[in-house]
């Protein structure tokens, strides 16, 4: 089966929670898409379970609007070891930007796949995922100078350290629609003061 990415839970004024069980009745026997915490969360406890060293670990997301990462950890990854190797997965990055294959944790490598070329960088105790874009082909020639045309070639995508991820953050929207993020022991979501994420047992991320 494929788990999509989905985000209609917080449009439709769902309870998202981090308990493993309501979310593999909502993912796999509900047959519903997961938001990238959710689907992450999943994958690393399905690693385990068919016995890999699988560790979750959190990341900040770069924002190109705000030219700079979000506050705090937002979003979730699994490092697993395979033959002596270790590998990135994120089976739920959202966008144009997903890792379709698994990313061998090794510096300053590009590994070519079928959505872009990523390239993962150790900076000290931080390492950053950036994406290169394929090169934009330009059919008609009046369009090819205009700057709707995306001539970036590589962005950022998130940091994360190697450390386990045992603790969360919060999320909460202020009144101007800005995302506050800070590091806490449960997960507690606030989207527009109104809805409310909570955790509710199945933490035990190891």
């Amino acid at each position: 089966m494929t788990i999509p990415f989905e985000n209609l839970s917080i449009h439709c004024g769902e309870r998202i929670s981090m308990n493993l069980e309501l979310i593999f009745n909502k993912l796999v026997r509900s047959k519903r898409g997961g938001w990238c915490l959710e689907s992450n969360y999943l994958f690393g406890w399905v690693l385990r379970a068919m016995g890999f060293n699988a560790t979750t670990l959190g990341a900040s997301v770069y924002s190109s609007i705000l030219n700079a990462y979000f506050p705090g950890e937002n979003h979730l990854i699994n490092r697993v070891i395979v033959d002596g190797k270790a590998y990135i997965t994120d089976v739920s990055f959202g966008v144009s930007s997903q890792v379709w294959e698994p990313l061998e944790l090794i510096s300053e490598k590009d590994q070519p796949q079928a959505a872009g070329v990523f390239c993962l960088t150790n900076n000290g105790d931080m390492w950053v995922l950036e994406k290169s874009s394929r090169k934009p082909v330009v059919m008609n020639p009046d369009f090819a100078k205009s700057t709707l045309v995306n001539r970036k070639e590589k962005y950022v995508l998130y940091r994360f350290t190697l450390t386990h991820q045992t603790n969360i953050w919060v999320i909460k929207m202020t009144a101007s629609n800005k995302p506050v993020l800070t590091l806490h022991q449960q997960i507690h979501l606030l989207f527009a003061n109104t809805h409310r994420v909570q955790s509710s047992g199945g933490m035990d991320l190891q």
